[in-house]
């Protein structure tokens, strides 16, 4: 199997990716450029620049906000679309926790597929909002209420 065949297997079972088509993951795979991380390795650094897009496609990495362990990511999620979207500084530090593989795409890939991608915009958009439920949930020390989508 190819690079390409097997990496558009991988990303169709990436829940933001879930609703695209062939040609949309075709696209996509064709935007990225495989990573792989040692454990230990830091990835992103809270209050830095954002530069790029990154799903995980195997291995884990912790996510850190003010040096505290807030959630470990697994194979599927992603991180990198907020400050890609807003332009503002990373809202977290991710350490790969095992030896990890990801999927990149930089700031001008990811916001020219956004612009020509519907239905890829609508799943960042509620993975943006599942995450805000999940965080207001633990703030109040209530559970998330499921999506009502």
């Amino acid at each position: 199997m190819t690079r390409n065949a097997s990496l558009n297997s991988v990303l169709s079972n990436v829940p933001l990716f879930s609703l695209c088509d062939a040609k949309e993951l075709k696209s996509i795979a064709r935007l990225t450029t495989g990573l792989r991380l040692a454990a230990g390795t830091v990835i992103t650094h809270q209050g830095a620049t954002g530069h790029q897009f990154a799903v995980i496609t195997e291995g884990t990495a912790n996510v850190n906000i003010d040096g505290r362990l807030v959630a470990v990511l697994g194979p599927g999620d992603f991180f990198g679309e907020i400050s890609l979207l807003d332009g503002g500084p990373q809202t977290a530090t991710i350490t790969a926790e095992t030896d990890l593989a990801v999927e990149i795409i930089g700031h001008a890939e990811f916001t020219q597929f956004l612009r020509e991608s519907p239905s890829v915009t609508r799943n960042v958009l509620k993975g943006i909002a599942t995450r805000l439920r999940e965080a207001d949930a633990h703030i109040s020390g209530g559970t998330a209420a499921p999506p009502s989508d």
